[in-house]
């Protein structure tokens, strides 16, 4: 009977992991609506609360700004912000609907063009596709998700302005929930220090790498007078939060508008080959430079979670995926029984290790 117990124990967590992993992918895909939401408030959070932290803790003179003033400020900074997105981003799209009749005729001319090596069956492929495409259907079906960022954009300022409330109470909580393990309070207290400090890094550096690639990128297709150059700027600057497939589908797609526009292949050169060098500078040279180990995440990893989560939430868990999977590394590399899987996902298997209670308490003394 001890045998059949030893024998059926590890089927038994075997299916009970299966079942775990299930109910999961169950609730991530069903409690999309809600859970995209808090996710993206909580990595706002980590960034704005970081900043936040600092300017509180500027004195001028004698001075110093009260940190809930400072909290104030920033989420209606942030709410400005996110509606001037909004209101540039349908403006952008409005301005490419009023254009749609002319960007037809430059297909056909471009069809024309090329008609001598596309091959008759392709270009007829080719008009039928844009004859048959209704760029007002296509508008609305972006329109309808547009609006709802609109409603989108107040829950999240929502949610963040809960956050900071929170977090004034969080260690309290921490310290009362483990009453009985001071120590285990600790961990879980530095564990959530460590992810708020990682995520805000990446978000951070990957936002100011974006904007100078952007500027980069605008300033090329200006020079050579690219029509729509800001709708491609913007686009760039959120593609880049896509690791690989962003800065890619950023290069193409400049590049064949590029070829829509120009009959000369001057300006069609320096579009594909400068926007191609300035992604391929930063996230190949700058980027590696400045992160440093910022992002141990494998590459392999990464497009395993991209694929993953595009599926699960889609285009917004390819934004999502690398913020979440280095909340994963820092949780497994903290727990001893996920340490494993901390290790496979790391880019080069260098996982810190957390120092032993009496060196954690001799290095709290030595900074006291």
């Amino acid at each position: 009977m001890a045998r059949e117990s030893a024998v059926a124990s590890p089927l038994v967590q075997w299916f009970l992991w299966l079942a775990i992993a299930g109910i999961s992918l169950l609730i991530l895909i069903y409690g999309r609506p809600f859970l995209l939401p808090v996710v993206v408030a909580f990595l706002v959070f980590t960034v704005l609360s970081a900043g936040i932290n600092r300017v509180s803790r500027l004195r001028l003179g004698g001075f110093a700004l009260p940190h809930w003033l400072a909290a104030s400020v920033g989420l209606a900074l942030l709410l400005v912000i996110l509606l001037v997105l909004y209101s540039v981003v349908s403006g952008e799209l409005l301005l490419i609907v009023a254009e749609w009749p002319r960007i037809v005729e430059r297909l056909q001319a471009f069809a024309a063009r090329v008609s001598d090596w596309l091959g008759e069956d392709i270009e007829e492929a080719l008009r039928a596709a844009y004859a048959s495409f209704n760029v007002v259907s296509a508008f609305r079906s972006v329109v309808t998700p547009a609006g709802a960022a609109l409603t989108s954009i107040i829950v999240v300022v929502l949610y963040v302005a809960f956050m900071f409330v929170e977090s004034a109470a969080f260690p309290t909580k921490v310290a009362k929930l483990f009453a009985d393990d001071p120590q285990r309070a600790g961990e879980v207290s530095e564990v959530a220090r460590q992810i708020t400090r990682s995520v805000h890094r990446y978000l951070l550096l990957k936002t100011v790498l974006s904007a100078g690639n952007t500027l980069a990128v605008y300033a090329i297709m200006r020079l050579v007078g690219l029509e729509f150059a800001e709708t491609w700027a913007l686009l760039t600057f959120f593609l880049n939060f896509i690791p690989k497939i962003g800065s890619i589908t950023a290069t193409i797609v400049p590049s064949l508008f590029a070829l829509l526009q120009f009959t000369d292949w001057q300006p069609i050169a320096i579009v594909v080959v400068g926007v191609a060098a300035a992604h391929t500078l930063t996230g190949e040279v700058v980027e590696p430079m400045v992160m440093g180990k910022t992002l141990n995440l494998s590459s392999l990893v990464i497009m395993l979670s991209l694929t993953f989560w595009a599926m699960v939430w889609g285009v917004a868990g390819t934004f999502l995926a690398v913020p979440l999977m280095v909340v994963i590394l820092i949780i497994c590399s903290k727990v001893p029984m996920l340490r494993p899987v901390a290790i496979l996902l790391s880019g080069d298997g260098d996982i810190p290790v957390a120092q032993p209670p009496a060196a954690a308490a001799d290095k709290a003394a030595g900074r006291a």
